[in-house]
């Protein structure tokens, strides 16, 4: 009787192993270490946002799946990282002047001021050294896109006979200059009143730049291209319109936004750093606009380039070199007052969309996914694999995939922005 009552305890300790066993396999193992799951809701006031990650990453002796494409036995492979991100409570606008420094608030704010009065003379209440006045400036400038009708070459000021600044006059762009402000108003908020209706602050970022994508012509005039007005109500601009239009929407977003000065392609150019659930990432909404239509069509979300969307320095470093902060451009303008690290990948476009992938075996998964589509775009983490063996893996795949027919293959070359940023796109036709 002892032994049978030992016997049965044994077996029931067995059942019990056997049944965590099986209740862990189906729960999974806890997140990555820095990957911590989100358990507030988008109601929870005590939260700004709602996040629900969802990591698929199969372990590294995991046998892959098999599936069958086109009467073919195909290996496949899930994407890595792919991210859920669930609801969140819409944000209230914000502004910058909170990071202009101490020394140069005043003169800031009596600069701003006269120029939302649209003034074009500003006297200073207390004169004011040169650099201080040319710090504050540049913050004006560079913190409120709205301010779309000053030509900042075109300034001058005069100076006391101690050498203080006393006043500043500016030109405009325009005469009427109210009438536009509201056009630009009305306009910024409609784009607003759209991206809110997407579910989080990264889908509302995305529409901002698909947006912009889409109904922007990139133009190099001297006259308003380089501002949001330019950019959202003509739909011209050259790089810094594109930037400044951004950069206002994102801040009636309740994303604070900033500009970025430096060179890319051998000229100055201007992008965007932005600061989402508290990291930051550079966007650079020209380089993603690979159009030259004089007329923009709407292109869908997997018809726009995306390698300039929420990186870090590591890859936008690939094609752009960033101006040091507070050094002098060559009109004597200090250049990246305010300058973010951006050092996440946490909300990269082909991340959250589920298409960062480490090899060429995951990318064909996604190429077969996508087999409708015959296009896809992937963001490689780690070391990028050269085209001859990306074209050489596909050119075996596509036999499979198209077996009894002809197709024709375009690939990413090498020598594109994009390939140096990591990003492989590939489109196909069956012929």
């Amino acid at each position: 009787m002892k032994n049978k009552t030992l016997l049965a305890l044994i077996c029931a300790v067995i059942l019990l192993a056997a049944v965590m066993f099986t209740v862990t396999k189906l729960t999974g193992s806890p997140l990555p270490s820095g990957s911590e799951k989100s358990t507030a809701s988008s109601s929870d006031s005590s939260s700004e946002y709602s996040l629900d990650f969802s990591f698929d990453e199969p372990a590294s002796n995991e046998k892959p799946q098999t599936s069958s494409v086109s009467g073919a036995s195909a290996t496949k492979y899930e994407p890595v990282y792919p991210i859920t991100i669930a609801s969140e409570t819409v944000k209230q606008p914000v502004t910058l002047h909170y990071l202009v420094p101490e020394e140069y608030r005043s003169v800031y704010f009596e600069i701003l001021g006269g120029l939302k009065k649209y003034e074009k003379e500003i006297s200073f209440s207390s004169p004011v050294n040169e650099d201080a006045f040319l710090h504050a400036l540049i913050y004006v400038r560079d913190l409120n896109p709205e301010l779309f009708f000053i030509d900042w070459s075109m300034y001058n000021y005069k100076t006391t006979s101690d050498d203080k600044v006393a006043e500043v006059d500016f030109q405009f762009f325009f005469k009427d200059v109210s009438e536009r402000a509201v056009s630009l108003e009305k306009k910024v908020g409609s784009v607003v009143a759209e991206a809110n209706k997407y579910p989080n602050l990264f889908e509302r970022e995305l529409f901002v730049h698909d947006y912009l994508v889409n109904n922007t012509v990139y133009l190099v005039d001297n006259g308003d291209t380089g501002t949001a007005y330019g950019a959202l109500i003509n739909g011209k601009a050259r790089c810094e319109g594109y930037a400044r239009a951004f950069q206002l929407i994102m801040l009636r977003l309740g994303a604070p936004t900033f500009s970025v000065i430096g060179m890319a392609d051998g000229e100055r150019h201007m992008w965007n750093a932005v600061d989402l659930y508290g990291e930051c990432y550079f966007t650079d909404v020209t380089f993603d606009d690979n159009s030259a239509e004089t007329e923009k069509t709407s292109y869908r979300e997997n018809e726009i380039g995306h390698s300039c969307f929420n990186i870090p320095s590591e890859i936008i470093s690939k094609t752009h070199s960033i101006s040091e902060s507070g050094s002098k451009d060559r009109y004597g303008a200090y250049q990246n007052l305010i300058l973010p690290e951006c050092n996440s990948f946490e909300f990269n476009y082909y991340r959250i969309r589920g298409l960062m992938v480490e090899n060429s075996e995951q990318f064909k998964y996604i190429l077969e996914k996508n087999s409708s589509e015959k296009r896809a775009a992937v963001f490689f983490k780690g070391e990028m694999p050269s085209t001859e063996k990306l074209q050489a893996d596909f050119q075996d795949f596509f036999e499979q995939l198209y077996s009894t027919g002809g197709y024709s293959i375009y690939f990413s070359p090498s020598d594109s922005p994009v390939y140096k940023r990591n990003v492989f796109e590939i489109r196909w036709t069956i012929e």
